[in-house]
């Protein structure tokens, strides 16, 4: 049986209520990793745009798609 099966199999046999908590627990964790990402992605482009600014590496222009 793969993690998956096993995972299902476990939730199957929770209560009600364990499985809103486990819910709650899972939509909190999906939210932080996706404050982190973003948090991220701006300390990245602060970076870059600092670098940019030092003169250390040249901007990079994105070509725009029609």
């Amino acid at each position: 049986m793969g993690k998956i099966e096993e995972a299902g199999s476990g939730l199957r046999k929770l209560s009600h209520g364990q499985l809103r908590k486990t819910r709650e627990s899972l939509d909190d964790f999906i939210k932080k990793q996706s404050q982190l990402t973003v948090e991220f992605g701006s300390l990245i482009q602060r970076s870059q745009h600092d670098d940019i600014a030092a003169g250390k590496v040249a901007p990079v222009h994105e070509l725009k798609r029609s």
